[in-house]
């Protein structure tokens, strides 16, 4: 953990520019190691697997549904990077391509995890693709390709992590009307590892956060709370383009 605090604190230093370098160079490897696990997989898919199709209804499937909305939810933490790209027009359109990507890899991911493992052990597994990587076996040469899954995690989580870090950073330093975040990058580096252990302790926990916590956390950060900073800074334009049209007596 402080290995890789340490790595995601460096890349936070070096700034936007050099974190998204970087995503340009890795994103074609990780899209390539996705396409070898999935066709790998291929010869492992067992149809029966996802029969009853809604076996108990439309309920469960909704309910597990919510819980999985905090993870696209978090792209809001992107509006903290928006403000310096330069090419706004493209903007959106990256945003919304992005998202549309990124749904269709884990839209196979899930099932690819029940058609390979069954709905059962994927649901009693707490990392269900790293499964899929031991399941891989092609002939008596490539078998247990789980370090597919490993590099995979360790890339997308370094980005993940940066993008939030440097968010904290950038925020914090705003509100406290500081000239540069970086100051605050190795402060917050020591309180983030005992935060990470006191949040989650063991895997219970975390499962329990996810659970219980993460939608409604994620609602609150990334999609009410820029609701709120946008209908205020709407309402204040507004009052002064108001203000700035009244005649002058």
């Amino acid at each position: 953990m402080i290995i890789f605090a340490f790595t995601c604190l460096v890349g936070v230093w070096l700034g936007l520019e050099v974190n998204c370098r970087s995503a340009v160079i890795f994103f074609p490897w990780i899209v390539m190691l996705l396409f070898i696990l999935f066709l790998f997989l291929i010869p492992q898919i067992e149809m029966e697997y996802i029969q009853p199709i809604f076996g108990e209804g439309l309920k469960p499937i909704l309910k597990g549904s919510y819980v999985n909305w905090g993870n696209p939810l978090q792209l809001g933490i992107l509006l903290m990077v928006m403000p310096y790209v330069t090419n706004k027009t493209e903007m959106k359109k990256s945003f919304y391509k992005g998202f549309l990507i990124g749904a269709v890899f884990i839209t196979i991911l899930f099932t690819l995890s029940i058609l390979v493992l069954g709905a059962n052990m994927t649901a009693r597994q707490s990392y269900p693709s790293y499964m899929l990587g031991k399941k891989i076996v092609i002939g008596t040469f490539i078998q247990r390709v789980e370090v597919l899954v490993a590099i995979i995690w360790m890339l997308t989580l370094y980005f993940k992590a940066t993008i939030c870090y440097y968010a904290l950073s950038l925020g914090l330093a705003q509100v406290l009307g500081l000239k540069s975040y970086k100051i605050l990058t190795f402060p917050l580096a020591f309180l983030i590892i005992p935060f990470s252990i006191f949040m989650n302790p063991n895997i219970v926990s975390f499962h329990q956060f996810i659970l219980i916590a993460l939608t409604p956390y994620s609602l609150t950060i990334c999609v009410f709370l820029p609701l709120l900073l946008l209908v205020i800074g709407k309402v204040k334009k507004h009052l002064a383009s108001k203000a700035t049209k009244q005649p002058v007596n």
